[in-house]
């Protein structure tokens, strides 16, 4: 089977267009003008593997836009004006970039019945993130980027589901005061 691919960087489009190829297994939105992104814009888009539509001032993305790209193992969203979104229903999904948007707390990485995803990479460098929460991040997470965020320490019970984090990147972090273990610096 011949890998099939649709690439629209730099178009200049405002919404996700209507003919990419139902096979396609790359999609290449990145550098346009799309705003948003409704539930049916994606319908039909079961094999895409990898989906990009970083640098687009992507504001909002309708609840379960992206249940159709369940099978998507790649997403990049970065650099873009999103403060919530919901990929529940993405439960293929190894790798996804959130850098430079405006997420003030972690997104939910957990699908409809509240298990987590299998995400091994989550990049969300350059949001106003103050604080991780708990139990937030997926026991299969190998790498997490936090560089440039308002995180100022990690307590003991923010990466504590987060057992295979192997890679914790924050540079940037000025006002970073370090690890928390039980109330003291670690």
């Amino acid at each position: 089977m011949q890998d099939v691919f649709c690439d629209k960087r730099g178009s200049l489009i405002t919404e996700v267009p209507r003919d990419i190829p139902s096979n396609a297994y790359l999609v290449q939105l990145a550098e346009n003008a799309v705003v948003n992104i409704d539930a049916i814009e994606l319908s039909g888009l079961g094999d895409v593997r990898v989906f990009n539509i970083s640098r687009n001032g992507l504001a909002t993305v309708e609840e379960r836009a992206f249940a159709s790209l369940s099978g998507a193992e790649k997403l990049d969203l970065s650099f873009n004006k999103l403060f919530e979104l919901d990929i529940r229903a993405m439960r293929s999904l190894a790798e996804i970039d959130l850098s430079f948007n405006k997420f003030t707390a972690v997104p939910s990485f957990k699908d409809e019945s509240g298990y987590f995803l299998t995400l091994e990479k989550i990049r969300l460098s350059r949001n106003p993130i103050e604080n991780l929460g708990e139990d937030n991040f997926p026991p299969t997470l190998t790498e997490l980027h936090l560089s440039c965020t308002r995180v100022k320490r990690i307590e003991s019970g923010n990466l504590e589901s987060a057992i295979g984090l192997k890679k914790l990147v924050m540079h940037g972090c000025l006002e970073f005061e370090g690890l928390r273990e039980r109330g003291r610096l670690a």
